[in-house]
């Protein structure tokens, strides 16, 4: 048994010494990942600066091309891909200022004051920009203002004087009534002209008309006569200047216009009576009357009618 005792220790101990290798590995492995996860991770935090810088110079291009709303979108992109960078929210806040977009811009430059440190180069341009802001809002304010208290006085005005003129409407008909109603014996007081004055000159004007278009068409007829006469009579040879056909229809328009001239001279000439009557006439006519008068005796009746 003694014998047997030394054994079984050397056997433990080649067993405890053959477990050495096994953790070595295990460290080795276990160093090895820790490692590797640490590149991947730093890495992974470069990946996005790189692409917020890439990015930032698109965003540039785009200022100077005037987009401005599109870069202030990508500056404030690469903002977010990379925060610890400040400059991109500053020319996110720029871009937005120069595109109009003041409360972009406003939100921005606030976001910028809070997180950037007083010694920052980009500071004092942020607290500038944000004096600018403020002092657009206030003349676009103003602007606003005066144009509403504009419009307020317009309508104002624009009502005043409509009841100016309604009231002056009003006052000028109580004048010319008291003015009518009160009228100095001997005061001429102009009247406007009756409608039997006014239809009275309108038909002598048709009738004057009517007179005009009468003598151009009887001279028309009496020259196309004369020429008509001309043509018909035979030169030296005994031949006609016309043909039968063409010499009747020239006499069938001389007789037509010859009839218009005698119905525009009769036309003219009622026309004028017409005028001239009711111009002769009295203002205010008594009113025409139709009545049945009896017979002497019992043989019937009459109708008489006054106007």
């Amino acid at each position: 048994m003694r014998a047997m005792v030394p054994q079984l220790n050397s056997r433990r101990r080649v067993r405890i010494h053959g477990r050495r290798p096994v953790m070595a590995v295990i460290a080795a492995l276990a160093t090895l990942f820790i490692t590797t996860l640490c590149m991947a991770t730093s890495a992974f935090a470069v990946a996005p600066k790189q692409e917020a810088a890439a990015l930032s110079v698109v965003a540039g291009a785009k200022a100077k091309a005037g987009q401005y709303k599109v870069c202030a979108d990508m500056y404030l992109q690469c903002y977010r891909l990379d925060p610890s960078f400040l400059g991109y929210l500053y020319s996110a806040a720029r871009c937005a200022q120069k595109g109009d977009q003041l409360d972009a811009a406003e939100r921005h430059y606030r976001e910028f004051q809070l997180r950037a440190p007083a010694e920052h180069p980009l500071r004092a341009r942020a607290d500038g920009h944000m004096k600018e802001i403020m002092k657009a809002r206030q003349v676009a304010a103003d602007k606003r203002a005066a144009a509403e208290k504009a419009a307020a006085e317009k309508a104002a005005a624009d009502a005043k004087a409509a009841a100016d003129a309604k009231g002056a409407g009003k006052g000028a008909a109580g004048k010319g009534a008291s003015a009518a109603g009160g009228a100095k014996p001997g005061a001429t007081v102009s009247k406007p002209m009756p409608t039997r004055k006014k239809l009275g000159w309108a038909a002598i004007g048709t009738a004057a008309a009517l007179a005009g278009a009468g003598t151009w068409l009887a001279l028309g007829a009496n020259a196309d006569a004369d020429a008509l006469s001309a043509d018909l009579k035979p030169d030296a040879k005994l031949i006609w200047n016309t043909t039968h056909a063409k010499a009747t229809e020239r006499n069938d328009r001389i007789v037509q216009a010859r009839t218009f001239a005698a119905v525009a001279g009769g036309g003219a000439v009622l026309m004028a009576a017409a005028g001239f009557w009711l111009l002769a006439s009295d203002d205010k006519p008594a009113k025409s009357t139709l009545r049945l008068n009896p017979l002497p005796g019992q043989f019937g009746a009459v109708w008489e009618w006054r106007w």
